[in-house]
């Protein structure tokens, strides 16, 4: 069933406090990283908002969790792939920061951190990060590091609209989830250079399970996904190929699922059964894919977390598309 969400006028600013959090287990950080955003004057927003800065925090290292509940399925919702590379947005100069979005009655902050180079004038790729249960938007994951400040990329750390994780029907409302990040999305197209046809969301634990959700319920929005930290989730199921990297630990309590993951993934990109050696160690590629749908498969020796090569195997992934 296709279901439809209006969204009302797209809200940023600045000061507002972040929905509480309520974790479940606990996520502690794995290996370090640096990075920040942009800093700059307010300016008009887009779509009736205003964009404000503000400084930003010392960022932490990735993520590592425990305790995510496997999701239940939520109904498909699509949308459409845009057809220029280029967005609304180019021309302005607006900066980046801790910012608020609105979508209906849903609203959540979201941290942005935009390339080393960004002018407002070249179209950037655009990399969503989604948080582990009980994580916020404090940039973990490397990817300031190895794609903003790389000037490959705006990277983009929604907070949940729980406060605590995003698939778990009832207790993270997944439905309100799905309409912040397509707002978010568009108010990204409309206030900066992005192109919308490189967009990639990745995620880690209950990250990781809406990023596979996401690749349906998404799928026309996005050009890829990077999950780490997780199964594959019910909704995730959809036979819409899509480019992937999926990444899990050895030690990841999820490890017994991975095997299926993977195989999913491979069969529903038409991949051969066999990997080599991807650019990103530990990854390794499917061969003789569908053209356009790269899949690769990176098992590595820790356990549950975005392990600190998950950042360089998103833009290998970026470069393929």
């Amino acid at each position: 069933m296709l279901r439809l969400y209006a969204l009302a006028p797209l809200v940023v600013c600045v000061g507002c406090s972040s929905p509480a959090s309520h974790p479940i287990g606990s996520e502690a950080d794995a290996e370090p990283e640096t990075g920040g955003s942009t800093g700059g004057s307010s300016s008009p927003g887009g779509q009736g908002g205003t964009v404000e800065t503000i400084a930003d925090a010392a960022l932490p290292s990735p993520d590592t969790a425990a305790g995510d509940v496997a999701p239940a399925a939520i109904p498909a919702d699509g949308g459409s792939m845009p057809p220029a590379a280029t967005s609304a947005g180019c021309g302005m100069n607006k900066p980046g920061g801790v910012l608020e979005i609105t979508a209906g009655a849903a609203k959540t902050n979201y941290r942005l951190v935009l390339p080393r180079g960004y002018d407002g004038m070249k179209p950037y790729p655009v990399i969503f990060y989604l948080h582990g249960r009980g994580n916020g938007i404090e940039g973990q994951g490397n990817l300031n590091t190895d794609v903003a400040a790389a000037d490959l990329g705006l990277v983009v750390y929604p907070k949940s609209f729980s406060g605590s994780g995003w698939e778990v029907p009832n207790r993270d409302k997944p439905e309100d989830n799905l309409a912040l990040l397509k707002a978010l999305l568009e108010h990204l197209q409309a206030d900066y250079c992005v192109n919308p046809r490189k967009v990639i969301m990745t995620g880690f634990s209950s990250g990781c399970w809406f990023t596979s959700r996401l690749a349906c319920t998404m799928k026309d929005q996005l050009a890829g996904v990077v999950g780490a930290g997780c199964g594959l989730d019910p909704m995730g199921k959809c036979m819409d190929q899509k480019p992937v990297t999926y990444i899990i630990g050895r030690g990841d309590p999820r490890f017994g699922d991975a095997a299926m993951t993977a195989e999913f993934y491979r069969a529903r990109n038409a991949c051969m059964m066999t990997r080599t050696a991807g650019k990103v160690p530990p990854c390794e590629d499917y061969q003789g894919c569908a053209a356009g749908f790269p899949t690769s498969y990176c098992l590595h020796p820790g356990g549950h977390q975005w392990p600190g090569f998950a950042s360089k195997a998103v833009v290998e992934l970026l470069s393929r598309l």
